[in-house]
């Protein structure tokens, strides 16, 4: 028996309190510590997850093996993740990581496939959830598209202040649009630095420049003449 109304998973809103029951008692219940990782990149995938209590994150895999890069989306209680799995049977291509105590119930392709079979519904349903994903994902890289397009033409401000005020209730868009002001800030900031240095070389350009005509001028027959006739006519003043 879970802690959790399966009737809120919005994939089983739809399942009868037969086939409910029967999920109820197909799904494994899953502990993880703070910091343990649920499944890595190559990992089998045949099971969706659902979050009883604690909190997942999703991240890309890091630079070197065994470590994590970006993280793209955060999963708490009451919410699920990894249903692709159940339809394409792929290897896992991200990192899960309990971010803390986290308490997961775990829904078999097996069991998934049999559900499929006692209750057509559910594959309405899945299918209702992936194509909003889909919608989800052609909105996200557009908006992914505008704030590349105005870094390339340097328009750093506006990313920054775009990305920085989106206000999205999903977690991922929401870290990205993080991530995307941080960037857009930083190379900001490396811009107004590199114009800085442009700024001071360009004096520092100047003033040699000023000091090698000056000595060129001292160096001149005209700049020694003028040098001549103005000590004579000290040297008659003097007299």
């Amino acid at each position: 028996m879970v802690d959790i109304n399966l009737h809120n998973i919005s994939i089983f809103s739809s399942l009868s309190d037969e086939v409910l029951a029967h999920v109820d008692e197909q799904l494994e219940k899953i502990i993880l510590p703070a910091g343990q990782i649920l499944f890595n990149v190559g990992d089998k995938s045949d099971q969706l997850f659902i979050i009883e209590q604690g909190r997942i994150s999703i991240f890309t895999p890091g630079e070197s093996q065994g470590t994590v890069g970006q993280k793209l989306n955060v999963f708490t209680a009451g919410k699920y993740f990894g249903q692709v799995a159940l339809i394409t049977g792929q290897p896992r291509a991200m990192i899960a990581k309990a971010e803390e105590d986290t308490t997961l119930l775990a829904l078999s392709r097996s069991t998934f496939k049999e559900i499929l079979g006692a209750d057509p519904d559910l594959a309405l349903s899945m299918m209702k959830e992936l194509s909003l994903r889909v919608r989800y994902a052609y909105s996200f890289l557009q908006e992914v598209e505008n704030w590349i397009r105005k870094i390339s033409s340097g328009d750093y401000e506006e990313t920054a202040r775009l990305s920085s005020m989106h206000n999205s209730n999903d977690q991922t868009f929401s870290i990205l649009a993080a991530e995307f002001a941080l960037l857009a800030s930083k190379i900001m900031a490396h811009d107004a630095t590199l114009q800085e240095e442009v700024a001071i070389l360009k004096i520092q350009i100047d003033e040699s420049r000023h000091q090698e005509e000056v000595e060129q001028i001292r160096q001149s027959v005209y700049y020694q003449e003028l040098q001549s006739k103005l000590k004579d006519i000290r040297s008659h003043s003097g007299e």
